[in-house]
């Protein structure tokens, strides 16, 4: 049995995270349209989870540009 690799762990945990963002954006959005949220609470959480998925999705980029080219 071959252990993943380090970066492959990286990975596989930051593609979770960014799953679990993008839930949490649209947990957000579902509570505003059932008025659960104000419109300016669903503006400020909104923005906050979206600048914490692009700093995901710029992990993952990073990770991918740590990986040799295939021959």
């Amino acid at each position: 049995d071959e252990e993943p690799a380090p970066a492959d762990d990286r990975r596989a945990a930051l593609e979770a995270a960014k799953e679990a963002k993008y839930r949490e954006i649209r947990d957000a959005e579902l509570d505003f349209r059932m008025g659960k949220m104000s419109e300016g609470d669903y503006r400020t959480t909104d923005r906050e989870l979206r600048a914490q998925a692009i700093t995901i999705l710029k992990r993952i980029d990073e990770l991918d540009g740590e990986k040799p080219e295939p021959r």
